[in-house]
């Protein structure tokens, strides 16, 4: 099914990450409720697969050699997805919590360095998407 996605989102590799950062998650979360809920798609899948994409995204951009405002966004999107394991931590519905704190930190540092170091860039992008 990911490759499906990866055939038909080939020509933006970012867009690609992102839909793949956002179904693989869901995928195993229906698998672990069909199978008998053991929370390992929460603890293990949800913050590993935000950490995967944010390092691919950042490959991606050394790769392709693009300026950093053209896909902005996506790395936002990444970021701000990383940092959703956090609130279930705070729920205390894992088991496991520390990888998922440990992802969702990284995650908002990535945030927090994005807005420190390229403050321009992100108004620029967010401006742009939200029409402000």
């Amino acid at each position: 099914f990911v490759s499906i996605i990866g055939y038909f989102k080939r020509k933006n590799l970012y867009k690609n990450a992102i839909w793949q950062q956002i179904l693989v998650p869901l995928i195993c979360l229906v698998w672990d409720i069909v199978t008998g809920w053991n929370g390992w798609s929460l603890a293990f899948v949800f913050p590993g697969v935000n950490a995967v994409s944010l390092i691919s995204l950042f490959v991606i951009g050394l790769i392709q050699k693009e300026h950093v405002r053209k896909n902005m966004i996506y790395f936002l999107m990444s970021a701000f997805f990383g940092v959703i394991p956090f609130l279930f931590v705070l729920l205390k519905c894992l088991a496991f919590p520390y990888i998922a704190l440990t992802g969702s930190i990284a995650s908002f540092l990535c945030i927090v360095g994005m807005v420190i170091f390229m403050w321009s860039d992100v108004k620029h992008e967010v401006m742009k998407k939200f029409h402000i």
